[in-house]
């Protein structure tokens, strides 16, 4: 589907019904029986063409699908520009001749948005990410996120005859539109709009055919996002954009809610190249069914954050050795890379701040990555790098096969200055080299992960994991155990483990064996390596050296050009001295964010222990003794709002998952946390665990911790507001009222005066750049006359000053016209 924007738009009030076109059979065929195909007609409605885009409108484009779903389900074939008729607004669709063989009924939808699912709309038209998608420019919306249906209700084939359908568009378009007077230097580069209170905005959304209805995103509790955030590639210039006339569309699509689903305040964020302007809305946000709906986004209006102000300094770090390994010639999507992640320090501050997760992707979202040949410094287009992954700071590599020599390509990122904080001059680019091997008649093997030198407990072990090593084919993990794509068992039977007393030419040692996994029917079914030990009984440490060789079988070859891989490590078995060594691992970052609302056993992450390098995590037998450890660990929760340890506090606490009887059942910690109703606030969350006779902590660290930040509330400031009681002369001939301030900034303003009650009194909000204790005249004006000036103004008050002690109210004497006397009272 094709989209061309101008700048007249209306809203979307519905799609109107289509015209029918039918191929006749040839004389003498029965109508379906031999048919190659069925001509479906699809229609867009008078409405969506005229006022859905800036110039024409929705329009069906070449290569464009659709689908059919219910008792039956296929696809049609890609339109051609034969299938396009009435100017793009109708388009026949060629379908198996399957169809209308029977009566059916079922429903159509279109490929673009969720080609995997016939009736749901999947992130709310958004990415794999959930919640956010890119436009190209201002007033130009990508098709992939728009989805059309032929309604919530069935659609009935009646046998050999073609369908007409109408395609609806589920849900709600936004289209926002950013103006300004006064920020016309600036570029507007996103778009974001979020519910208060975690609601979700966004999610799967289903449609209840037989009903005829939604099922919205809390009846069907899969995954949905309290925001959506929409990036323009090309920032939209503000220059000359100085009413909602001039501006362009951003558009956001957004599943419809339900009666069930209530959106009850939110916030839309624009930002641009200097600031971000936020707009915070109290009101219920409903999102119909087949709806364009504008929203004008005046930034004067919003509160505005200057990002441009220094707050510190900024620098990347991090490991990208994974993403220099050698790609496979068949190419890649997405494939990890490393990590290269931001770190802040605040002016005057020595610590650097770690900025993962979801809560920093500005420090991300805007870094330029370009690609030139190693060679002639020419630029290439077969590789290409974004950020993503988990916590958005992972570099995930795309490239085109490869069907020839081998090929390098210098990938460099430059990083910008970041909301206040800018970035060190030795980071503000990152260049690494990416090759891509030639081409290969044969599979090409390399690894993921590998196993570094182990000790192991002086006790008897059986199968136990050393650690993992994957074979990769063309970069793709061989893990698939169950249909073997990847020639699975036949890759990891062929791995040789020999474990050798001193070295790879020694003797085989008779007490260590070492293998990777399998099932009870012999077949492979982990990439860890398992180690089985007899018990050490020499009164001292033992080590073996585990020489694996890793043969390619016909068909592969490793990326080196070698039809076999050498890769050995040390394990050191322990003297049985009964003393057991605890040590941890696990997925707990430095620090977590969580919004105002109060939620219970909410996870953080794992954090494992191991006794003498085995996992303790045995609850029912208690083998390792885990509800000791576990159990035993002491949890206390400080006050970290000012960046170091305070008093304990009692609004957050964690501790290890426990069932009904107070036993440790899993390794995650779990945080309760309290609303707040405050400003932002964080807790310092340290876990020491018991000592144990019997058992030592490895290098004698028995003490974790990490950070909880919690979003504040902000707490809007009442409109500080005057009032005016004219007396009776004030009153007559429908004279109008108004305030004149000045002395402030700017040096004088205008107000006019309104009585929305009706109870006599005219109120006003004081003008930004003024306050109580300011100047004022109130005036009575000339109501023919809709301007505010000495000219038009027929009485005044003499020079009065706002009191700054809670009176707001002005009373005119009784009596008096121009300079008379007046009291200030509450009102």
């Amino acid at each position: 589907m094709k989209k061309i924007f101008s700048y007249a738009i209306a809203l979307v009030a519905g799609l109107a019904a289509m015209t029918a076109c039918t191929n006749e059979p040839e004389e003498g065929i029965q109508p379906g029986a031999d048919k190659e195909y069925v001509i479906v007609k699809a229609s867009l409605g008078e409405e969506t063409r005229a006022t859905f885009s800036d110039v024409e409108g929705l329009k069906w484009q070449v290569g464009d699908k659709i689908k059919y779903a219910g008792g039956w389900e296929g696809s049609s074939e890609p339109l051609t520009a034969e299938d396009i008729e009435d100017g793009g607004y109708t388009a026949n669709f060629k379908f198996p001749a399957a169809l209308n063989q029977v009566d059916r009924t079922g429903w159509f939808v279109t490929t673009t948005c969720h080609p995997g699912n016939y009736n749901e709309v999947e992130f709310t038209l958004g990415t794999a990410s959930g919640a956010a998608y890119a436009q190209e420019v201002a007033g130009l919306m990508n098709s992939r996120y728009i989805f059309l249906h032929s309604g919530t209700g069935i659609i009935n084939i009646t046998k050999d005859e073609a369908p007409e359908v109408t395609m609806n568009i589920a849900g709600s378009i936004f289209r926002y539109i950013p103006y300004t007077e006064t920020y016309n230097t600036e570029s507007v580069k996103y778009v974001e709009l979020t519910a208060k209170g975690g609601n979700g905005i966004v999610g799967t959304v289903a449609y209840d055919r037989g009903a005829g209805k939604y099922r919205g995103v809390n009846d069907v509790n899969w995954q949905k996002s309290s925001a959506v955030h929409i990036d323009l590639t090309e920032p939209f210039a503000l220059e000359g954009v100085n009413s909602r006339e001039k501006s362009k569309g951003i558009y956001m699509a957004l599943a419809a809610t339900t009666a069930t689903h209530t959106i009850n305040g939110y916030t839309i964020t624009v930002k641009t190249d200097v600031a971000t302007y936020i707009f915070d809305s109290n009101e219920t946000l409903e999102i119909k069914e087949n709806e364009l709906k504008n929203i004008f986004l005046k930034l004067e209006n919003a509160k505005r954050i200057d990002d441009t102000a220094f707050k510190g300094d900024l620098q990347y770090i991090g490991d990208l050795a994974e993403a220099t390994k050698p790609l496979s010639f068949q190419g890649a999507d997405r494939l990890y890379g490393g990590y290269w992640y931001a770190q802040t320090r605040d002016a005057g501050s020595d610590a650097w701040v770690n900025r993962d997760g979801a809560a920093n992707k500005a420090f991300y979202e805007n870094v330029v990555f370009t690609y030139t040949d190693e060679a002639t410094g020419e630029p290439v287009d077969w590789i290409s790098v974004v950020y993503g992954g988990d916590g958005g700071s992972h570099w995930l590599l795309t490239a085109q096969s490869n069907d020839g020599a081998e090929r390098k390509a210098v990938v460099t990122a430059t990083f910008p200055d970041v909301n206040g904080y800018y970035v060190t001059e030795a980071c503000k680019t990152k260049s690494i080299t990416v090759t891509q091997s030639a081409y290969s008649q044969n599979n090409i093997l390399s690894f993921f992960g590998g196993i570094g030198d182990q000790t192991i407990s002086g006790d008897a072990v059986t199968k136990q994991s050393l650690g993992y090593c994957v074979i990769q084919v063309n970069g793709v993990n061989a893990e698939s155990w169950g249909d073997n794509k990847h020639n699975e068992q036949e890759l990891y039977g062929a791995v040789e483990i020999v474990c050798r007393e001193g070295g790879a030419a020694g003797p085989v040692v008779d007490w260590l064996t070492v293998e990777y996994g399998k099932d009870d029917q012999g077949k492979f079914n982990t990439t860890h390596l398992l180690a089985t030990a007899t018990e050490n009984t020499t009164g001292a440490n033992r080590q073996a050296l585990v020489c694996c060789t890793y043969n390619a079988p016909e068909g592969y070859i490793f990326e080196n050009g070698q039809t076999s891989f050498f890769r050995q490590f040390m394990v050191t078995q322990k003297a049985n001295d009964a003393m057991k060594v605890i040590s941890f691992w696990g997925g707990l970052a430095p620090e977590y964010t969580h919004n105002a609302a109060a939620q219970n056993d909410w996870g953080l992450s794992y954090w494992v222990v191991n006794v003498d390098g085995q996992t303790a995590t045995d609850w029912g037998g208690d083998s390792h003794n885990e509800q000791a450890i576990y159990g035993g660990a002491e949890f206390k929760c400080y006050d970290y709002t000012n960046g170091v340890r305070g008093a304990e506090i009692d609004w957050v606490t964690v501790d290890y998952k426990k069932d009904g009887d107070g036993k440790v059942i899993d390794t995650w910690w779990l945080a309760n946390i309290q609303e707040n109703t405050g400003a932002p606030r964080a807790a310092e969350i340290v876990c020491t665990f018991p000592e144990i006779q019997g058992y030592t902590f490895e290098h004698g660290q028995n003490v974790r911790s990490t950070i909880i930040r919690q979003d504040g509330v902000v707490v809007e400031e009442p409109a500080k507001q005057l009032f005016l009681k004219p007396n009776s002369n004030w009153k007559v001939d429908n004279a109008r009222f108004a305030a004149y301030f000045f002395g402030g900034t700017p040096a004088e303003v205008w107000v006019s005066m309104t009585d929305e009650d009706k109870d006599g009194i005219y109120e006003l909000t004081i003008p930004e750049g003024y306050d109580y204790g300011c100047n004022v005249i109130f005036c009575r004006m000339n109501p023919g006359a809709a301007d505010n000036n000495w000219n038009n103004k027929w009485n005044q008050t003499s020079d009065l000053k706002a009191p700054t002690d809670g009176k707001n109210l002005y009373t005119v004497t009784e009596g008096a016209w121009d300079n008379g006397g007046g009291t200030w009272s509450v009102k």
